[in-house]
């Protein structure tokens, strides 16, 4: 998501670390077999990377925080479901909870959780259903985006209602408005949940266009009502 130069005036780490042939195992019904490496356990994976940066003080443990994008973002859920102590938040960018995983998470503690999906999105579909495959990889099927973020208050312990707050049109021309519901007031000490939903948006991250091509016809329209930096430090750079 780029966000380094902004992560570094705040005095962030930011880590990208890569799955296997570009794909997490993020809990659909059968995971992906990427041919030639062997079994592969992404959630170990990350488990390391995650004691390998605080062992050598470049991460605070108290303050850890994984974001993923589409795929990346499905397997910030699963972290969340499967170690969740390990981390203060999550951030799934137009990502959506895989059905399988919802019937099995179980989170131990309340954390952030930062939720982004467009209503126009082709590929991670707002209304839940199966994820369009890039290539010929099955993705899976995926719960709603309102079922996904419903998950994460319930998770929280978020009883009231969230306040929803309509963000400012600044970029009129991008057929795009975007809302943020926010649950502060939860039972779970920590956890809050904020659900951007992107009315017009596709599978994009706000602020950053895909450069003109075959993917950015497939992706749809980026809102530039809010930037993904944004959201991102509102949510997660906090002094409490």
């Amino acid at each position: 998501m780029g966000l380094s130069p902004s992560a570094s005036s705040r005095g962030f780490a930011v880590a990208y670390p890569d799955g296997i042939d570009g794909v997490w195992n993020v809990g659909r019904e059968v995971e992906v077999n990427r041919p030639g490496h062997g079994p592969i356990d992404d959630v170990a994976f990350i488990e390391d990377l995650v004691t390998h940066l605080v062992s050598h003080g470049v991460a605070d443990p108290r303050k850890v925080v994984v974001l993923g994008v589409s795929n990346g973002g499905m397997m910030a859920m699963r972290l969340a479901c499967e170690r969740t102590t390990r981390f203060a938040g999550i951030g799934a960018i137009v990502a959506h909870m895989p059905r399988p995983l919802l019937g099995s998470c179980a989170p131990q503690a309340g954390l952030t959780v930062l939720l982004v999906a467009g209503t126009k999105d082709t590929l991670m579909p707002w209304e839940g259903g199966r994820v369009v495959p890039m290539g010929m990889r099955d993705r899976g099927e995926v719960v709603s985006a309102n079922d996904t973020a419903a998950f994460w208050r319930r998770a929280n312990g978020c009883t009231e209602e969230p306040v929803v707050v309509q963000l400012p049109d600044r970029s009129p021309d991008d057929g795009t408005r975007v809302w943020l519901s926010l649950s502060e007031r939860c039972a779970r000490f920590g956890g809050r949940v904020i659900a951007c939903r992107v009315e017009g948006g596709g599978h994009t991250i706000p602020g950053r266009p895909y450069p003109p091509g075959v993917i950015s016809r497939l992706s749809g329209a980026t809102t530039f009502d809010v930037a993904i930096d944004e959201l991102v430090w509102a949510a997660f750079d906090r002094s409490d």
